[in-house]
């Protein structure tokens, strides 16, 4: 055991060795809109690739918003509020976070937007991963969608 440096310090980056991984995730979201984890991800990165979860970071500037509604969404999704507030509109009804550490989950058939009304940073935690989701752009199932959203340097479309 080493003591008193970091993983980065000792390999000069990402380490991605056996069945852990450490990393940033605007840089590793960054051909995947902000996606750090699901089935999209290529197997050969790893534990970053799983078809039991998705994990997508977001920053998005004031006025940011989806520009479609979801279509039929069969998965259970969570959206954590790291900062900022943040509108999620659901079929049946929407709610604002605007205190940190705020979240809303909510199950399959139920289909959602959303709006910063603030710059807001976000978690979204879906399950279970579908490789041919919506809203997974950079994957080989990717069906396409797009945000109105400009997005932090190196931070894609969440």
């Amino acid at each position: 055991m080493t003591t008193g440096r970091t993983s980065r310090q000792l390999n000069g980056g990402r380490t991605l060795s056996g069945n852990w991984y450490y990393g940033n995730a605007a840089d590793d979201g960054q051909d995947t809109r902000g996606w750090v984890l699901g089935a999209f991800i290529d197997p050969s990165k790893g534990v970053r690739s799983s078809k039991d979860v998705e994990v997508k970071w977001g920053i998005h500037p004031l006025g940011d918003k989806r520009a479609a509604w979801t279509a039929d969404d069969q998965r259970t999704t969570m959206v954590l509020l790291i900062e900022g507030t943040f509108r999620v509109d659901l079929t049946t009804g929407s709610i604002i976070m605007e205190r940190q550490g705020d979240y809303i989950v909510w199950g399959p058939g139920i289909d959602h937007s959303w709006e910063a009304l603030a710059p807001s940073t976000v978690i979204t935690v879906r399950w279970p991963s579908v490789l041919s989701c919506p809203d997974t752009a950079g994957s080989p199932g990717f069906r396409g969608r797009e945000d109105t959203a400009q997005h932090a340097p190196g931070m894609p479309g969440v």
